[in-house]
């Protein structure tokens, strides 16, 4: 059975993408050029502001919270993370400069894959 080669490729260079590490970014420069950033995984660093529990009509439990540090950026997961306004975290995601959600859009946010609490700085 013949493979086809562009299939191959493909295959190929799409694990390759997703093993790539995510870019370490300051928000200020996600910010400044957002399609550079665009569909990349990214981690930043700051404080949370602004964080609020709920539940979507589907009853799934989400998180959304803004992080802070040389400017600020919002942040969107699923789940129940333990967390509380104040806390330094480091965030990795996926960049959209615009994710349409039904109805909704949302501008420049994290959809967050890992969030994890830094410790407080001395």
């Amino acid at each position: 059975m013949r493979i086809n080669v562009v299939t191959a490729l493909t295959f190929v260079l799409s694990s390759l993408l997703l093993s790539l590490p995510a870019r370490s970014a300051q928000i200020s420069a996600i910010l400044g050029s957002p399609q550079q950033y665009n569909s990349q995984t990214v981690t930043v660093t700051g404080a949370i502001t602004g964080l609020r529990q709920r539940v979507s009509k589907r009853g799934n439990p989400y998180v959304t919270f803004t992080v802070c540090s040389d400017a600020c950026i919002h942040i969107f997961t699923f789940g129940e993370p333990v967390l509380h306004d104040g806390e330094r975290v480091t965030v990795t995601g996926i960049f959209a400069a615009v994710k349409q959600v039904g109805r909704y859009s949302f501008r420049n946010e994290i959809d967050a894959e890992a969030v994890g609490i830094r410790p407080a700085e001395q």
